[in-house]
């Protein structure tokens, strides 16, 4: 077994076909713990031995020498597939490949409609309505009290232009955002101040429920009391 992990803690060319495998398995702990393996295992066979010699009426102990014989042979014959993949060329992005989940397509996972979502909420920050128009699918579909069914992404965005124009100092503070699959759940509060009324300001609490697809938001369904002064 010596033999084996040292071949293959020296072999150049092994180590470049395992890639980052090696270094996090450690050749040397490896090999010291192959070791005491067969250390162990021999030891049994040594002493199932003896007592097989002097002591043939011990059946108990001849199953034990055959049972630790069978061990050792097991243990070379792992040994010997695992330098065999290791030389044909293993990489550790297959090997990933194996161990690891599949990674979610772009759009699928949480994070990017999250994402979305808040790229939209900065924004709106900006009073970037441009902005506001690339991340809208061109069907995308805006439901609000004041919008029962507004449809594209132009006439989405010229929505917003509307609100930065009636309050210039529009801001929206997001209170929670969460999502699930690709839907995002956000609580935020519209705070400024409407033009020509700038000594009163209006604060007002609105939650929207966004659904993402490829990066872009094709439905918006927000909800608020329009009586909110």
């Amino acid at each position: 077994m010596v033999q084996y992990t040292t071949a293959l803690s020296k072999c150049t060319p092994v180590k470049q076909a395992a890639g980052g495998i090696l270094s996090r398995i450690q050749m040397s702990a490896f090999s010291n713990h192959l070791r005491v393996i067969r250390d162990g295992i021999r030891r049994r066979l040594r002493r199932g031995a003896r007592i097989t010699l002097f002591s043939d009426a011990n059946p108990s102990w001849r199953s034990s020498y055959y049972r630790a014989n069978r061990e050792l042979m097991l243990m070379k014959i792992v040994t010997m597939l695992l330098l065999s993949c290791l030389v044909c060329g293993v990489t550790r992005p297959s090997l990933l490949a194996v161990a690891s989940p599949v990674a979610s397509a772009p759009g699928t996972s949480e994070v990017e409609p999250k994402r979305t979502v808040e790229l939209k909420f900065a924004a709106f920050n900006r009073h970037d309505a441009a902005a506001i128009d690339t991340l809208y699918a061109s069907n995308a579909i805006l439901r609000s009290p004041d919008y029962p069914e507004l449809l594209g992404n132009s006439r989405i965005a010229d929505t917003y232009r509307w609100i930065f124009d009636a309050i210039p100092d529009a801001k929206d503070s997001i209170v929670t955002i969460e999502s699930t699959a690709n839907h995002v759940y956000v609580q935020f509060v519209l705070s400024g101040h409407l033009k020509g009324a700038e000594n009163k300001s209006i604060n007002v609490r609105i939650m929207s429920v966004y659904t993402v697809k490829d990066h872009l938001v094709v439905s918006d369904s927000t909800y608020y009391d329009r009586k909110t002064p």
